[in-house]
Parts: C-alpha cells; structure tokens; sequence
C-alpha cells in the first residue's frame, strides 16, 4: 500500500477533476469509483459544492457553533491524500474503505 499526502491546493474543482479524469489514459475514467466522508452526498460535483460551500462559510459557521473566527483564512485549504495498492493487489471497496479509516483515525482526524 502507498500512501502520498499531495501539496494543499486553492481548488476543490481542480482536485476533483484531477481524481475523476485521466488526461493520459484512452478513457474519461481515472478510478473505478470514490467514496466520500462527512458529506451529504457521494456523487462527485455534488460533494465538491458542498466542501466548497462549507469552506466559504466557515467563518459563519464557527460563529454558529460558537467557535472564535480570529486568525488569518486557510489560504490553502483543499487537501488531496491518495491510498494505492500494488497492481497485483485486487483490494475490494469494503478492504479500501477500512484502510481509510483506519488510515484517518492514525493521522487524528478520524
């Protein structure tokens, strides 16, 4: 298994597109399918708005949880992780969503 932490970026639509398309490849596909966390919805440009709309509110919605809005805005605030497996491993979605989690619980952000 690798793991590669990507450098944080400005664009949730940049990543997005980056993760579902290869440029490269003869097929629009870059993955087979994604899963997505804490979102309301799983389907790709649906969960980029919502990260999206989050991120532009967030000052509105600490306020709301009563959480101080003082210190600079998150300048960089998409972060891209990616977890691939050897092409001889043939992980299922179930073995792929359990590494992720254990994975995020790890790193503090479970």
């Amino acid at each position: 298994m690798i793991i590669k932490i990507h450098r944080a970026g400005r664009s949730f639509r940049g990543v997005v597109a980056y993760v579902s398309r290869d440029v490269k490849a003869d097929t629009a596909a870059r993955v087979a399918w994604t899963h997505t966390i804490n979102l309301a919805e799983d389907h790709l440009p649906s969960a980029v708005n919502e990260m999206l709309l989050t991120y532009q509110a967030a000052d509105s919605l600490k306020r709301a949880a009563g959480i101080s809005t003082g210190g600079s805005q998150l300048q960089k605030p998409v972060k891209h992780i990616s977890i691939g497996w050897h092409e001889s491993e043939h992980p299922t979605p179930e073995h792929m969503r359990e590494t992720l989690s254990k994975y995020l619980k790890h790193m503090g952000w479970g």
